[in-house]
């Protein structure tokens, strides 16, 4: 490594460090940290975004947990909305967005963001991918050990091999090898060779995968992965919204409810029955995160239940396909089988139609979205929102007076929509609150503002983007104005 660059490098850290753990990275310092430290953490985020917001004190803890460890880990965050051109180079395009950069390779993370989930995933990822085992001693300790722990047990090399790659890429288990002489002793009830052991806490708490395993380990894991019904839990949450082909079926029950271990039960022969890599099996209720985190996200209420749905990732939408009869084994098969055959169509939620909606700010609801926003000559300029969301709260009486300012603008409507309440297709949205322009020569790929919340912000947006001519009020245009001076 270059001295000076070294040396550069910690200055900047330690300079950064005085007040926080975590490096402050730029266009101008990014390649440097990358390219002269092993092992390189990045968050990519935007001051505004929420989830940003309550990621930070987890991740400054996973920084001081690094250096209270003595770990090389350097956890860097870089304003994607302000250091444009590096996290344009990264593709960043949703925050906040979390990569690891080790030894040149680029390696997403997309775990529970916590610093526990942190700090392991960079301590397993800077470390061999498995650990050998000698003796049975050291079997027997993680026999009584906790977490999910994966031995494979054989002296083939190149079977070994296999299982060494698909170790490195696979963060949840913790990845064990031991000598066939050594494995015999410890599971002597084991009479095929290679096998993998894997132990975990829940279920049957021991799981055997034993002969030509190779092909089906990948499945092995995943099948073994969570409980056979598990919670809702940050990590599940996190792989239900990523691109995947296993498919989450979720019963939302009220715990508290005496129907609900009848309810339960009913589920886990279902869950029993169709146990396999495709699916996560859980149960929900709607009280306290992330269970609450979840529901939220569907729009889903108490009253509602008991209900029984399949989430489906598909290119950044949760397609959502809902049971419609009574939560018993037989009918969850027979709902999960129509599924599989494609007889079951999307669940698409929508609030009533609005009986009167003459206010400056035009109320969407799913069923009058295409309506409303798409099948008309009109720009829209749309605010996505959800009723949770504090930003969103200090936001609606800012958009409620634009409305009222351009109400006398016949070629424009000033629009907003819960989006937890009401599915839209086609149109993801990642945080809230979420504002986009329609135009009306483009209705196909509206606009995303990214500028400040203000009544001069939002309309110096209209009238750059929108299709028909925007002629604002001269008060506002004088604002404007002085505004663009101020900025230059």
């Amino acid at each position: 490594m270059n001295l000076e660059i070294f040396v550069l490098a910690i200055c900047l850290f330690s300079v950064s460090y005085a007040e926080s753990a975590v490096l402050n990275l730029t266009d101008a310092n990014f390649d440097d940290i990358i390219q002269n430290n092993k092992v390189v953490m990045v968050k990519f985020f935007a001051p505004w975004c929420g989830h940003c917001q309550h990621l930070a004190p987890e991740y400054e803890k996973a920084a001081e947990m690094a250096i209270k460890n003595n770990k090389t880990f350097i956890l860097g965050e870089l304003d994607a909305t302000v250091q444009k051109q590096t996290a344009e180079k990264y593709g960043v395009s949703g925050y906040p967005t979390l990569k690891l950069f080790i030894e040149g390779n680029i390696i997403d993370f997309d775990g529970e963001r916590t610093a526990e989930a942190l700090y392991a995933f960079m301590d397993k990822k800077s470390s061999p991918p498995t650990k050998e085992l000698e003796s049975i001693e050291q079997i027997k300790e993680q026999v009584k050990g906790k977490g999910r722990r994966c031995i494979f047990i054989g002296d083939d090399p190149s079977v070994l091999t296999d299982y060494i790659n698909i170790a490195r890429d696979v963060n949840e288990f913790d990845f064990y090898t031991t000598s066939e002489s050594v494995g015999k002793e410890a599971f002597p009830e084991l009479n095929s060779f290679p096998a993998v052991v894997l132990l975990k806490d829940y279920d049957e708490k021991k799981a055997v995968l034993a002969g030509t395993w190779s092909e089906q380990f990948t499945d092995f894991l995943k099948v073994h992965q969570y409980p056979i019904m598990g919670k809702v839990t940050r990590e599940i949450m996190d792989n239900i919204f990523k691109p995947s082909t296993r498919k989450a079926v979720v019963l939302f029950r009220s715990a508290s409810s005496n129907s609900a271990q009848a309810l339960e039960r009913e589920f886990e022969k279902l869950a029993l029955a169709r146990r396999s890599s495709k699916y996560y099996f859980m149960v929900s209720d709607i009280k306290s995160d992330p269970e609450q985190r979840l529901t939220d996200y569907l729009g889903l209420e108490a009253k509602e239940f008991p209900v029984v749905e399949i989430l489906e990732e598909n290119e950044g939408e949760l397609n959502r396909y809902r049971h419609k009869g009574h939560v018993l084994s037989s009918e969850l098969l027979k709902f999960l089988e129509n599924f599989e055959a494609g007889k079951i169509q999307r669940y698409l939620k929508s609030e009533d139609i609005p009986k009167t909606n003459d206010g400056p700010v035009i109320k969407v609801v799913g069923k009058t979205f295409q309506s409303e926003v798409i099948s008309n000559d009109m720009d829209v300029l749309m605010l996505f929102y959800a009723e949770w969301c504090g930003h969103c709260k200090k936001l609606h009486p800012i958009y409620k007076e634009l409305a009222e300012k351009l109400k006398s603008i016949k070629t424009l409507k000033i629009a907003n929509v819960d989006s937890t309440k009401n599915d839209l297709v086609g149109h993801v949205i990642h945080g809230f609150p979420t504002i986009k322009m329609f135009p009306a020569n483009r209705k196909d790929n509206p606009i995303e503002f990214e500028g400040n919340r203000t009544v001069a912000g939002l309309m110096t947006f209209i009238k750059d983007n929108a299709y028909h001519p925007i002629e604002l009020p001269k008060a506002d245009l004088q604002l404007i104005y002085k505004l663009s001076l101020i900025h230059i």
